[in-house]
This record gives C-alpha cells, structure tokens and sequence, in this order.
C-alpha cells in the first residue's frame, strides 16, 4: 500500500520590526506579577525569553464587546475580544489571537484619548499564552509616535512602558494597539496613558466593561482540558453550574459569585470529554449547551491542513465557519466558489460578498482555502455545466480568476460531475465530456504562476474505470492530484484504503509508475433521526478519517462543518460537525459529539505522519501515526465483534473512547494489548505531547 508520509512543520513566524515613525525609547520593565524577571535595558532585545516555558492558565475568550474601545474586524485577525480568567489585575483582559499577519502588521485595539501638546508615558501588561515573543511584537502608538515591547515571555506578564510626545501639531487622538507578528493568544491588561500630573487618558484600560454578552459567552465551546473555562454573563449574584458527560454523570458542579460583568467558570475537575453544561444565573436565566474539552498542549488544538470541512455560504447563519473549522484544528475549508455569482456579465468579474468576508476570515485564522470552480453560468447558456468551446473556455477563464483572487490552495475542477444530479448536459457525464473541462482550467490557473493543487475527479463514490479513461485520455498532464468521494465505503470505513490503493495503481500506469496524490475531499455520514444517532456519527469520523490518512490520501475532509437546517429529521442538513445555530442565551454554536470527535482526533494525532500498517490482530483494524515510542493510533474491530489489539510500546497508553474518557494500559515486553470493539478507541502515549505540532501559519 502507498504510504504519503507528511510532517507538520512548526512555523513561528517572528517579526522584530517596529512600527515606522517612532521618536521615543521604550524602557521595559517587569511586574512583580511576573514570576520571571527579564532584565530592563535601554532597548527591547531581539528575542525572547527562550527558557520560558508555557504554564496554563484558566481563561476564556468571550464573545462580549469590549466598551470604549473598538476591536479588529474579523477579516484582519483571528479573534479580539474580552478574556475572562487569569487578568493582570481584575477578571478581564483582552485577548488576541492572530494565527496570520500580514506583513505591515495589524491594528488590533483602538481607543479615543483626550491628548494635548506634551509628554506622556505608556504602560500596558501583556502576556502570551502559546509561545514567547520577540522584541517589537506589540506596539502602542499615538499618530507616528510608538512604544515597541521588549521580548514577551509565554505564560508571564511582562509590563510594555514607554514615552510618547504629542505635538501641538497632532491631530490624532486614539491610541492604537497593533501586533507586528503572528500570535496565539495574546493577553493585553491594564492599559494607561498618563500625562505629568498623573492623570490616566485612557478609559477602560482594564477591559472590565463589557457588554452584549450571552449567559454562556464563550466565543467557542471546544476547549483545552488545561485552560477550559466558561466565560458567564450574568448579573451580580448566585450562578449554579453542571457539567455532565453523555452517560448522566456529573463530573463537575459548583455556584459561584458573579460580578455583574464577566465572570470566570474554571472548569477545575472537568477532564477531557464531551459535556451537556447548565448554566443558571440570580435571576433563573439558564443555559444549557455542549461543550468538549480536549487534552492539548496549548489554547487551541493545533491547525493540520489534512484535515478539511466543506463550508456552504448561500445558507442563513453561513458567517464565521472558517474560524469554526479551525477551532476544531481543521486546517483547510472547501467552498463553492459559484461561477453564476461572480460573474454577471460576460468578462466582468464581481465577486461576491459572501465569498470575499468568509475567504478573507480564513486567511487571517491560517486555515486554507480549497475552492471548488462549480458549474454552469446561465448568461453563457447552461447553468448546470459548461457546454461547447464558447462555455468552456469562459468556465477555464473564471477559474483563472478564482486563482488570481482568492489566492486558494487547492482548485477542483468541478463537483461530481459523474452524476447527473450535478451534471445535466447534451455530452454526458463521461471522462471524454469532462477532460475539455480540465484543459481549460489548467490552462488558465497555471497561468496565474502560483503553486495551486489543481485537482481532476471529485466524483461522486471511486468509478475506477472512469478516472482510468481519463488518464488515459492524457488528463494526467494538467492536473496535481485527483479527489473522490468515497461514500461507497460508509458501511465499512477501513475498506477506503483498497479504494486510495486502486486510485494511485491507475494513475502510476499512465504515469511513469509515479501515482498521483489522493485527496477525499468530502467524506461523511448523516446524523438524521432514524439514522446513525449522534454519537455514531463521531465514532464514523474517527474511523473514516483516519482510514483515508493512513490509507494514503493527502487530505480527508468531513462533509461538511455546520447542520444546514434546525429540523433533526433532514438527512442532507445534518451530515454537521456543530448544530445549525447557537443555543438558547449561548454565544457560540454548540459541537456535536462529531465535533468533540474531530478535534479528539486532531489534537491525538498532533501532526504526526502516518505510519506503516502493523497487525495489530485479527479482525483489528489499527490505523496509525508517529514513531513507535509515540504512537497514535485509532483502532476498532471490523467485525464489530470484541477483540484484543497488541500494539507496540515500551511505556504506558492511554485508551481514549469517542467521549473523552480515558484508561491507562501498561505494558509488557514492549506490547501493550487493548481490549477492543466494533466502537473505535484511540491509543496514544499516557505521556502528553508538550508543543502544539503548529502555532502561528506563515502565510502562503
């Protein structure tokens, strides 16, 4: 079996470029919060404190909207918003994460100061949460005039301090907060702009006054076990709190006092699982919610582009999916990039506004875009499929223009155009009708002169014989990879890999015996009433997804990221790795048991690459990734009957099921053997992972 090896690397995209136009000589200084005490100098250092280490802390990002100050927008930085937890001073700070940015840097927090001719000195605490960073990272300025941070420990707050001199001739009155470098999960705390009297310009420099919050005001609800907390909107007085794992047992409860503002719910106790959380505040407003808390080692469960979902713009509550996926650590979302959209006089391009926000989101949460160039465009004469040299030639022009634009990863060619439901035209759905198709594409998107994965197929299940034709035909020419869309394999997901094996044996025949790379760009299964039931669903996931990896291909993405309808009995609206909408007093939309699943996955797996097939025992199937002394595999019965697995490790594992829960195995004489089901289990050192596999993208 063909095995793609693939390694994440760890990217720190570091920039010590200070903002143009600074006349002042910050001095930085540490608070005696700090636990470590850098040493001042007249100048930041060019790097940070490479000793620090990350130490995690109970915090969480909320939803709320921080008052007097006006934050990023989401298509210029991941997230920027209020923190709950774990303040310099108070219970509130700000939070960045900022996985991109761009080269000029980025204004992250803005504020109106009355400021008049004169001298006055910046402070600010400011603490990294993921990783230390360079001098110059944050930078505060008045019009050209800034003050540039020292080097930033992780996990310590560090004070930012410095001069910044008014002119009678400035006419800029906002203090602007702005990050020179990529940074996940950034705290800013306790920001003031004194004049020589003392007196404080800045309001709400602690970032306690928040508003517009929910009861349950996390911005996601897929947490790490170390930092997981709930963020709570609720007027001051008694709020009781549960957390219950799907069997009914309470893991955590417990009644705290709110502030009237944020208040921090440090889910101490509450290890990794899939929870249903009931909030209730003084005035019995309640909220009830899924949460899943993930064993990771940073905030976020690290980005891996194997991993896609497929996004849909066109329906009700579409925004933000991007930031969604990568919550989840889905590094890569495929999208419709409607040719009938974008295109509404012949030659003119305008491009959508629901494609610019989403595809602009998620660049700046580093998670790739795979654009699927979809079907007709009635003002050519079809609005199904292009059809005739006029048609296919403006189709291989647009799809040109979708490269040029959006910048994408990957391009496919199509959707299942194998099969009539997407394919209604005089031609056929054969390859022959469809190679013109390819032709055009690759004429015009190579012309673009980027690396973007052109990709020929995404057909509807693995017709063999059709990709045979078109290799055949010469397809093999124009394109970079091939994409299927192995449904045909739901009943019994480890019988991918026979489908991945076939699809590089045709292609290495007309190819020089070099098989070309295999992408699932959808794979997925419905949660509908009467169907597989919720959990059913994650358990698919860890077995398909893992089978298609370690089967060979170079991406699995789930179809598709949200339900597309409320109503549980629709077979098409809930293939979703969340629900369709938020809950009741509840800021952000709930993950189903799918969801915990895909992030459980992702963070076990941690970038590891796929490993060689071992015989785990008959009837198990054990699909694996790492070294053998860090082993991660997902394994399962085929049969669906009770087994043993014997794997190889010299030091504990932990078994982990589709619910979070764990069980330590020790081991003997370098195997460790595992009782087993039909109910997949993943098996990973009981030893954690310390580093995330990613942390800050560079950009592509």
């Amino acid at each position: 079996m063909h095995h793609r090896g693939f390694g994440l690397l760890v990217t720190v995209c570091i920039a010590a470029t200070m903002m143009a136009g600074c006349t002042a000589t910050p001095t930085p200084t540490t608070t005696p919060k700090s636990t470590s005490s850098p040493t001042p100098a007249q100048t930041p250092t060019s790097t940070a404190d490479t000793a620090a280490q990350r130490q995690p802390v109970r915090v969480a990002a909320a939803s709320g909207t921080i008052s007097d100050w006006d934050e990023a927008g989401v298509h210029a930085v991941g997230e920027v918003g209020p923190a709950v937890g774990a303040a310099a001073s108070g219970t509130t700070s700000a939070m960045i994460d900022a996985p991109v940015v761009a080269s000029g840097g980025v204004t992250v927090l803005t504020t109106d100061v009355d400021v008049k001719a004169g001298s006055y000195t910046f402070s600010a605490q400011v603490q990294p949460l993921t990783e230390s960073l360079a001098a110059g990272a944050v930078t505060a300025a008045i019009g050209d005039v800034n003050v540039a941070s020292p080097a930033l420990p992780v996990s310590h707050w560090t004070e930012v301090t410095g001069s910044i001199t008014v002119s009678s001739a400035s006419k800029d009155g906002q203090l602007k907060i702005a990050l020179t470098t990529p940074a996940r999960r950034l705290l800013i705390d306790d920001v003031s702009l004194t004049d020589g009297t003392g007196k404080d310009v800045v309001k709400n420099g602690s970032f306690e006054k928040v508003s517009d919050t929910e009861l349950v005001d996390n911005s996601s609800l897929i947490m790490s076990a170390q930092y997981a907390t709930l963020a709570v909107g609720a007027p001051a007085g008694s709020v009781h709190w549960t957390a219950t794992r799907p069997d009914g047992t309470v893991t955590g409860e417990g009644t705290v006092q709110a502030s009237g503002s944020l208040t921090a719910i440090p889910l101490v106790g509450v290890p990794q699982g899939y929870y249903t959380v009931t909030v209730k505040d003084a005035k019995d407003r309640s909220a009830t919610t899924s949460i899943g808390v993930v064993d990771t080692p940073a905030y976020d469960v690290p980005l891996d582009p194997r991993f896609g979902t497929t996004i849909h713009l066109k329906e009700e509550g579409s925004r933000g999916q991007s930031r969604y996926a990568g919550l989840l650590g889905v590094g890569t979302v495929r999208s419709d990039v409607l040719w009938r959209l974008n295109e509404l006089t012949r030659g003119t391009y305008t491009w959508d506004k629901r494609y610019e926000s989403e595809f602009t989101r998620a660049a700046a949460n580093g998670v790739l875009l795979s654009a699927i160039v979809n079907y007709g465009n009635a003002i050519y004469g079809n609005d199904k499929v292009p059809a005739g040299a006029t048609e296919i030639a403006a189709y291989g022009e647009y799809a040109g223009a979708v490269a040029s634009h959006y910048k994408p990863a990957s391009i496919e060619i199509f959707n299942e155009f194998n099969q009539e439901r997407f394919n209604m035209n005089a031609c056929g759905v054969t390859a022959d009708c469809y190679l013109p198709l390819v032709k055009a594409v690759s004429k015009n998107v190579r012309a673009v002169g980027r690396k973007i994965d052109l990709l020929a197929g995404a057909t509807a299940n693995y017709p063999s014989s059709w990709f045979e034709r078109l290799w055949s035909l010469g397809g093999l020419s124009y394109v970079d990879g091939m994409s299927f869309h192995p449904y045909e394999s739901n009943s019994h997901p480890e019988t991918v890999a026979a489908l991945i094996e076939d699809a590089h044996k045709v292609s290495a025949k007309y190819n020089g015996g070099d098989p070309l790379p295999v992408w699932i760009t959808e794979t997925g299964t419905s949660s509908k009433t009467g169907g597989r039931t919720l959990p059913s669903q994650g358990q698919f996931l860890l077995k398909i997804e893992s089978s298609e990896l370690a089967g060979g291909a170079v991406s699995t993405m789930w179809y598709d990221l949200k339900n597309t309808t409320s109503n549980a009995a629709d077979h098409e609206g809930n293939f979703g790795l969340y629900e369709y909408t938020p809950r009741a007093n509840t800021s952000a939309l709930a993950p189903k048991p799918s969801g915990f699943d895909q992030a459980l996955l992702i963070a076990s797996i941690n970038g590891r690459a796929v490993a060689e097939t071992a015989d785990a025992g008959s009837g198990v199937v054990a699909q694996s990734f790492g070294d053998e002394d860090s082993l991660v595999s997902v394994v399962w019965t085929s049969n669906g009957k009770s087994a043993t697995a014997t794997l190889p490790s010299q030091d504990p594992v932990e078994v982990v099921a589709w619910d979070g829960t764990t069980t330590v195995v020790q081991p003997a004489d370098g195997i460790v053997s595992v009782k087993v089901s039909g109910v997949p289990v993943i098996v990973r050192p009981a030893a954690a992972d310390r580093d995330p596999a990613t942390t800050t993208v560079q950009k592509r």
